[in-house]
């Protein structure tokens, strides 16, 4: 975390009572990138959290006293049947934008990395022309894989 920050923050495993903040910043997201929120978001989100694949980081300071969640990011596991370790794709990252570039989605990675969940490796998917979400999980070690492209199909719904 930048310590020029003037606030206690943590990044930490979500639980029940951060499920309305994290569908608040799911919403943003989307809407961010044009779409437009599903009706099931809850549930996604909830069977998200009760499963134990959503972090959020809280802040307290002088404008959030009872602490505030400014940013979530979700970690969802895949088993590799090669290796009989869990890939770990991080997904769903929303940092508040009066958060942002302090070191939040740092943090964030760091907590997900210490729970040792993903043991095989984390990947991601980056929209075409996000600059920067690319610098930024480029400065947190990510890198275009050698070894894949990305195709995707829509299904029925």
């Amino acid at each position: 975390m930048n310590t020029e920050n003037a606030y206690a923050s943590e990044s930490r495993p979500a639980g029940e009572d951060d499920i309305s903040d994290i569908v608040r910043m799911q919403v943003l997201l989307v809407c961010h990138h044009g779409l437009t929120p599903s009706e099931s978001l809850w549930d996604g989100v909830r069977e998200a959290v009760s499963a134990g694949e959503y972090w959020i980081h809280v802040v307290w300071d002088p404008d959030h006293p009872g602490g505030s969640t400014v940013g979530c990011a979700r970690l969802a596991l895949l088993r590799s049947d090669w290796n009989g370790g869990y890939w770990g794709m991080v997904d769903s990252v929303y940092v508040e934008p009066e958060f942002r570039r302090r070191g939040i989605a740092s943090s964030l990675l760091r907590a997900m990395e210490a729970s040792k969940k993903a043991t095989a490796g984390l990947y991601m998917f980056v929209q075409h022309g996000n600059a920067a979400a690319l610098a930024t999980w480029r400065k947190l070690g990510f890198a275009e894989s050698p070894n894949y492209i990305t195709l995707e199909k829509e299904c029925a719904p």
